[in-house]
């Protein structure tokens, strides 16, 4: 029994470790991992003042205020977060495997942190404080590539679709232009470089 016991502890304190490296507040950490705010003080005690603090999100309208990059950042974690799930992996490993996936796609620019994607995760499946699922990814008819939608919304047109909004917008906003730059020879290891990359990536992850 006080193996057991020990054997779960170091996997929170790893957990939290992770977590932590990642920019999650104590309250996101907490929930995760199941350790308390004190254990917490107690472990991260040398770095708690450089630690994020505050409330983390708890309501989905963050993302419904988002403009078209954020919910594009939005849906490329959420694809990867399915695709661990998808693989068995329990939803605190597929956090933190589907957002390290995330950043890598994105890059140092990424828009989305810790605490949002623990948020979506948690919205998509109801789980930790979320009691039902609230958001799904959907699937649209024209690009096929999956984005963040009210669960049970089934896309008949592409309205909705960012990375096909993405496409029409790119010519008149600098903005996207920025955030997106038009490469002759694309880079995969780059910050994402095209639409058509993002999208092809959602339809793969959404898949395996």
């Amino acid at each position: 029994m006080p193996t057991r016991y020990a054997d779960r502890h170091l996997h929170q304190v790893d957990l939290a470790r992770q977590c932590v490296a990642l920019g999650g507040r104590y309250r996101t950490v907490e929930l995760i991992t199941g350790l308390s705010h004190s254990q917490l003080l107690n472990i991260f005690r040398p770095d708690r003042r450089t630690l994020p603090r505050g409330r983390a999100p708890d309501s989905p309208e963050w993302y419904y205020r988002g403009n078209l990059l954020d919910r594009i950042d939005a849906s490329v974690f959420a694809a990867s977060y399915r695709r661990h799930r998808l693989l068995q992996f329990e939803p605190a490993h597929s956090l933190i495997g589907g957002y390290r996936r995330y950043i890598s796609i994105c890059g140092a620019n990424h828009r989305l942190n810790f605490d949002r994607a623990f948020d979506l995760a948690g919205h998509i499946e109801g789980i930790w404080v979320i009691e039902q699922p609230q958001l799904a990814l959907a699937s649209c008819p024209v690009c096929g590539s999956h984005h963040i939608s009210v669960i049970g919304d089934l896309p008949l047109s592409n309205a909705e679709c960012p990375f096909c909004k993405l496409v029409r917008r790119y010519d008149l906003d600098q903005r996207i232009q920025s955030a997106f730059p038009a490469q002759p020879q694309p880079n995969p290891s780059s910050v994402a470089w095209s639409a058509a990359f993002l999208s092809g990536i959602l339809r793969v992850t959404s898949k395996e």
